[in-house]
């Protein structure tokens, strides 16, 4: 058994008590990741003669995770390899200043916009290849069969879709069987859709060839580059899908007071 004493400071050579007295002691530092030698002398103390050439980068490490700590509840390795990317990015040269954070707004949306409508593009053109129904398909009977049977306003809500143009969409789809409808039983005004046998065999189709298509659009980047950007913005997707399901009829100037609000 070994007894880990830890130090916050050191010198190049240092005496150190420990804790316990044991036969064998391993004394761990995490300002000392380098030990060339390691002396002991009975059980009462070791010294340590230490290679410091290599501790600078060590010591900024534990440093950072020592921050890290104190202003985050997650703490993990992956968790702190985030956080400490993010720190590394270039700053806003007017950190707070409206302007600039609306134009780095303007940037991140402008990128996202373009990858998902080259995303569009491709995906357009491989559901043609293939001869399915048009891509505003899939995204229903995707949505629907994550949902489950649901009210058709529910699933037009989800969509972001105007009333009328969802549910044209949704009559097609209930037209060529790939989702059926019911009267609910808790209101008779309402119709309870759910996807079809046929529907899933047709969203099978799409899966294959969607694979094909995101193969494309992230062809130069990594498995991490994608987590790291998933898990950045999925508070902000989170947040807008149910702002904007809340806030779907509602004047602009509404909307806003409502989102910019710290309740919101």
């Amino acid at each position: 058994m070994m007894t880990i004493v830890k130090v916050k400071h050191f010198a190049a050579e240092q005496i150190i008590s420990p804790t316990q007295n044991t036969t064998i002691q391993e004394y761990s530092c995490k300002y000392i990741p380098i030990m060339e030698q390691l002396k002991h002398f009975g059980n009462n103390f070791i010294i340590l003669q230490l290679n410091s050439n290599n501790m600078k980068p060590i010591v900024q490490l534990v440093d950072e995770w020592t921050t890290f700590e104190e202003v985050s509840n997650e703490q993990s390795v992956e968790a702190f390899c985030r956080y400490y990317l993010q720190k590394q990015r270039p700053k806003p040269k007017h950190p707070g200043k409206k302007g600039e954070r609306i134009m780095n707004g303007v940037s991140l949306l402008k990128t996202a916009g373009r990858i998902l409508s080259a995303y569009s593009l491709y995906f357009r053109s491989a559901v043609n290849h293939i001869g399915m129904p048009p891509a505003e398909s899939f995204y229903y009977l995707n949505t629907l069969v994550h949902m489950g049977e649901v009210k058709k306003s529910d699933l037009i809500n989800q969509m972001f879709a105007e009333t009328t143009t969802g549910m044209e969409i949704i009559n097609r789809l209930i037209r060529e069987k790939k989702i059926t409808e019911r009267t609910s039983p808790d209101d008779k005004r309402a119709k309870l859709i759910k996807i079809t046998p046929k529907g899933t065999t047709a969203l099978d189709e799409y899966y294959k060839i969607s694979a094909k298509v995101i193969e494309m659009t992230f062809k130069d980047l990594s498995d991490d580059v994608l987590v790291d950007c998933y898990e950045m913005l999925k508070y902000c997707e989170q947040r807008n899908s149910t702002l904007a399901i809340e806030l779907k009829n509602k004047p602009f100037m509404e909307m806003y007071e409502h989102a910019m609000a710290d309740k919101a």
